[in-house]
C-alpha cells in the first residue's frame, strides 16, 4: 500500500555513526518485516556490485557486510549536506541551480546504464510509483493506526473517481515502458553534497529496473513542491480559509513557480547531457503531480486534520496527474 511506502520513508532502518580503524562510518541495519528487510538488503548489495563495476563515482562504497544481521557499513561523509538542506535554506531556488544541474547529471549517468549492466536478467520490481489498492481501500490495520489527517486525505482521494482511474491507467502503462537501472526512491535528501561540491547518491535499498522518469521526478517534484510551499508560507499556521488559500495561490503562485523554472530546466539539461534518455514533458508533469500527492499523504500522517494548504496542494497535484498536458511548458527543457 502507498501508506506503507510512505511509512518506510519515515524510518525503517537502524542507522548509527561509529568510529573504527578507518575513521567515521555509517552502519545501517535493515529492520522491519523480515522479507522486506531482506529484499532491501539484497538490493543494496546488488547496487554496490553495479557501482563497483560500472559507476564508481555515483555513490559511497559498502565497506563491510554482515549477512547475519543484515547490516552494511559505509564511509561517513564529513561536513556533507543533503540537497534538501540546501534547498530548504536557499533564499531563492536559483541559489541551488548548480547543485540541481549536477544532480541531474548524476541521474543521467545512472540511467545511461542498460538493464544488462545490472547482471542476470530479472523481472523488474513493480514499475508503478506505488500499488493502487490504497485508492480503493485501506486495511483494518492501516485504518487503526492512521491519523485523523491521513483518513481525511484518503477519503478525499478515494472519492475522486477521475483521479483513481487516471492513476490505474498510468500504472498499467508503466509496466510496458522502457526500463533502466534506477535508484527507486530519489529525493533531495538522498543526495549528499560535500564542501568541495562533490555529490553522491545514497540509500540504494530500492534499486531496481524502472522507467527512468521516476527517479528524475523525485528531483523535479521537490523543486516544484518547494515553490508551492513557499507560495503558502505566509498563511497563519495553516489556518487560512480555502478561499484565502486560493487567492494567495493566484497572487503569488505563478511568480514563485516561474522562479523555480530555471532550476527545473537546469536539472533536465544536466540529465540529458549524460543520458541517452529523452524524458517526455508529459511524463515529467504527471510524475511531478504524483510527487506532490505523495508529499501531501506523508504530511497528513503527521496531523489530526488536513489543512487548507494541504488541500490546495492536493488539488494542484491532482491537476498535474489528470491533465499533465496543461503543465508541459514547465518541463519543456526535456524537449530541447
Amino acid at each position: 500500500m502507498l501508506t506503507e511506502l510512505v511509512e518506510r520513508k519515515v524510518g525503517r532502518n537502524l542507522t548509527t555513526i561509529e568510529a573504527d580503524a578507518s575513521g567515521l562510518v555509517v552502519r545501517k541495519q535493515f529492520s522491519g518485516e523480515p522479507d522486506d528487510a531482506e529484499r532491501r538488503f539484497r538490493n543494496s548489495l546488488r547496487w554496490d556490485a553495479v557501482r563497483a563495476a560500472a559507476a564508481p563515482d555515483l555513490a559511497p562504497p559498502i565497506l563491510d557486510v554482515d549477512e547475519t544481521t543484515r547490516t552494511v557499513t559505509f564511509p561517513y561523509l564529513v561536513d556533507a549536506q543533503s540537497l534538501q538542506e540546501l534547498l530548504d535554506t536557499a533564499h531563492d531556488p536559483s541559489d541551488v541551480l548548480v547543485e540541481f544541474r549536477k544532480a541531474g547529471q548524476l541521474l543521467g549517468t545512472l540511467h545511461a546504464l542498460l538493464p544488462e549492466d545490472v547482471g542476470p536478467a530479472r523481472a523488474p520490481d513493480d514499475l508503478a510509483a506505488a500499488p493502487v489498492s490504497a485508492f480503493d481501500w485501506i486495511t483494518a490495520e492501516g485504518f487503526a493506526r492512521a491519523s485523523g489527517g491521513e483518513l481525511e486525505c484518503w477519503r478525499l482521494l478515494q472519492h475522486d473517481p477521475e483521479l483513481c482511474e487516471t492513476i490505474r491507467h498510468w500504472v498499467a502503462s508503466q509496466r510496458d515502458a522502457e526500463v533502466r537501472p534506477a535508484h527507486g526512491d530519489v529525493r533531495p535528501d538522498q543526495l549528499l553534497v560535500d564542501p568541495a561540491g562533490g555529490m553522491l547518491l545514497v540509500d540504494w535499498e530500492e534499486f531496481t529496473l524502472a522507467p527512468p522518469q521516476r527517479d528524475l521526478c523525485g528531483l523535479l517534484g521537490a523543486v516544484f513542491f518547494d515553490a508551492l510551499t513557499r507560495t503558502f508560507a505566509s498563511l497563519d499556521g495553516g489556518r487560512a480559509s480555502a478561499l484565502e488559500t486560493h487567492q494567495l495561490l493566484l497572487e503569488r503562485g505563478e511568480q514563485l513557480i516561474d522562479g523555480a523554472r530555471p532550476v527545473i530546466d537546469a536539472t533536465i539539461e544536466g540529465y540529458t547531457s549524460t543520458s541517452d534518455v529523452t524524458p517526455s514533458p508529459v511524463d515529467l508533469a504527471r510524475g511531478t503531480g504524483w510527487y506532490v500527492l505523495d508529499r501531501v499523504i506523508a504530511r497528513s500522517m503527521m496531523s489530526f486534520a488536513m489543512s487548507p494548504v494541504d488541500r490546495g496542494l492536493a488539488g494542484i497535484g491532482r491537476q498535474l496527474v489528470i491533465d499533465p498536458e496543461s503543465a508541459t511548458q514547465m518541463f519543456e527543457g526535456a524537449a530541447r
